[in-house]
Order: C-alpha cells, then structure tokens, then sequence
C-alpha cells in the first residue's frame, strides 16, 4: 500500500473513533440535559450533530473507495469537498467548545466532587478531541493538496481521479504533453523515398550528337 493510501486511512479512521467519542459523551449530556435551555445543552448537541455528520459522509467515502472503483465518491474533488466541510465544522466545534470555559484552563483535580470531576473530564475530552479532529483533517487536505498539485503538472486530470489513484499519479514519473510529443518525434525513423532515391539513380540518357531531340 501506498503511503498516501495509508495516512489516508490513518486519517480517516482516528477521526472516525475521536467522532465516535464525542458522539457518546454528547449524546450523553443532551440526554441528561434535555429541557434545559442552557449553554451546556447548546455545544453538545452541536457537536453531537458535527459527530453525525462526519460519520454520515466519512464513512461512506471510505468504504465505497475501498470496495469499488468508476464512483463519484472516490473522486478527489468530492473526497475534497467533503473533508473541507468537515474541517470547517470541526473548528466551528472546537472553537464553540473552548468558548464554554472563557478562555480559562480547567483543572478537574480540583474538582469538589466526583460528579464535577466526571463533568470536568468529559468536557476536556470533548475539546481535546475536536480540535485533534480539526487538526488532522488540515493535515490531510495539505498532503492531498500536494499531490493533486503535483499530478496537475504532470498533465493528469486530477478532479475526476480516483482517490486512491491520486499517490501515484503525484510521485509517479508520468510524461506532460511536450515530453511525449517530442518521444514520439525522436521515435519516428524516417523512410527513405523511392520515388526520389530511384529518379536519382536514373542513369541519363546519352543522345547522339547531331541528333534531332523532339
């Protein structure tokens, strides 16, 4: 396997399973927070939603690239497009998570009691994870960014690729259009002509002076 391949698969599954986390913890505080207008009940049902809609778009694109090649999903436009979208929101998230705390560091140590320091850690792993979520989804939108940017110059048509197509058609040594014309120029033997070679070869004819030339 390729190494784009494999960090892309490193990638999507860790924010797979941090999603998941933040999945359980904030459906955990909407439920106990249910009827409540409060700012707790606000952030973590935002990010209960930001932990569906990753599953709800990462997983399929990583599935259907795996198991079948010809679909728009594996194109790296739409793979793109999609972990923009989940970068966006994911930042969103954790910006919205670490405003809770006005910008103060919580120390669950100091917590008075179990309760509060179960709450305390919770939070913590909410934003911990979000932003960990925010950050690999950069990193792997740069690396893809290279890449594509690198098959673009070779003369590929990147935008309608397959995903997993996209390591080898950047690191590959793939022809642009002048080298390929100028293989095929150099290729070419030219023939000799016949015609030419055969009217040269022509011995003249020797006419008899005085002879009337018609």
């Amino acid at each position: 396997m390729a190494l784009f391949d494999t960090l892309r698969l490193a990638s999507f599954a860790t924010v797979l399973a941090f999603s998941l986390i933040i999945l359980g913890i904030s459906g955990y505080w909407v439920s106990q927070l249910e009827g409540y207008a409060t700012s707790l009940a606000t952030f973590s049902s935002f990010s209960l939603a930001v932990s569906v809609i990753t599953w709800a778009f990462m997983f399929p694109v990583l599935i259907v690239s795996t198991i079948r090649r010809g679909s728009f999903l594996s194109w790296v436009a739409v793979e793109l497009a999609i972990c923009g979208l989940l970068w966006v929101l994911w930042l969103a998230s954790a910006s919205y998570t670490t405003s809770m705390s006005a910008g103060v560091t919580l120390n669950c140590d100091l917590a008075y009691s179990t309760e509060f320091e179960s709450v305390c850690r919770q939070y913590q792993t909410i934003q911990a994870f979000s932003w960990l979520n925010w950050l690999i989804l950069f990193a792997y939108l740069v690396l893809a960014a290279i890449f594509a940017v690198k098959a673009m110059n070779k003369g590929q048509s990147v935008w309608t690729m397959e995903i997993t197509d996209l390591s080898t058609a950047g690191s590959g040594s793939g022809n642009d259009g002048s080298t390929i014309a100028a293989s095929n120029y150099a290729g070419k033997t030219p023939q000799p002509n016949h015609y030419q070679q055969q009217q040269y070869n022509q011995p003249m004819q020797q006419y008899p002076q005085g002879a009337a030339h018609v």
